[in-house]
């Protein structure tokens, strides 16, 4: 089997089945040109990132992982913590053999490459951000309807479409990384 394990094609869209650091994950793959790797954000999957795809394909090849624990990729019902994801990212460069890729992420996908890039600035070339979590604390609004959502879903009995989030002792749960930025080199 190749570096990029077994695909199936839907269009111009390649759809990965991949293992990565024990995980079996799933990502979508288009294009032809510079590598970049889209991170989608929480309660998402790769799909989000198809209209996306469909406007870069031309003059970029790009990765959209279903981040571990999100979509067809596998979860582990113990959960992740932060830099679980972030140690991801990295393991999937490796696996797909991406030299400084542009990282894209939007939202929680944004917080991951936020962090990719803090621990690991020489294996990014560009960083882009979008409605980036780790910038600002959750509003209680956002976290009132996460909690009702997640309260709805596990009364009618639908999975939650997204893993459990695990926190270390003394870190801060809303995951902020306003310090760091100033080390930010990408």
């Amino acid at each position: 089997m190749g570096p990029h394990g077994q695909n199936s094609s839907t269009g111009d869209i390649e759809s990965l089945r991949l293992e990565v650091n024990g995980h079996r994950i799933h990502c979508l793959k288009a294009g032809s040109g510079p590598p970049v790797l889209l991170l989608h954000g929480g309660a998402s999957d790769s799909r989000d990132w198809l209209g996306t795809i469909a406007a870069l394909s031309p003059r970029f090849t790009l990765y959209a992982p279903d981040l571990i624990g999100f979509g067809q990729s596998e979860r582990k019902e113990a959960g992740y913590y932060i830099m679980d994801f972030s140690d991801f990212a990295l393991a999937l460069m490796g696996r797909l053999r991406l030299e400084k890729p542009a990282v894209v992420g939007h939202s929680f996908g944004a917080r991951v490459g936020l962090g990719l890039a803090l621990q690991h600035p020489e294996k990014v070339g560009k960083l882009v951000l979008v409605d980036a979590a780790g910038l600002g604390r959750v509003t209680r609004l956002g976290s009132a309807a996460h909690t009702g959502f997640w309260g709805l879903r596990k009364l009618s009995g639908r999975p939650q479409p997204y893993p459990r989030f695990l926190v270390k002792d003394g870190e801060d749960p809303d995951w902020l990384c306003l310090k760091e930025l100033p080390a930010l080199q990408t």
